[in-house]
């Protein structure tokens, strides 16, 4: 089964805020993109991953 895009978005995110850098490179492996925008589920804010990561020292 392949990954979506949603799914590999989620994955990283999920690999950022856990500071996985195992599974953060898997999904980048896999064809994440670090560059998308990520809304949050009340969408207050719209941030792209890197900025997720720089902000939570991740990176």
């Amino acid at each position: 089964m392949e990954d979506t895009d949603d799914d590999l978005q989620a994955e990283m995110f999920n690999a950022v805020a856990n500071d996985d850098r195992i599974k953060l490179q898997d999904a980048l492996t896999r064809g994440a993109k670090p560059d998308e925008f990520f809304d949050d589920l009340t969408r207050v804010s719209s941030k792209n991953i890197l900025q997720i990561a720089c902000e939570k020292d991740r990176i």
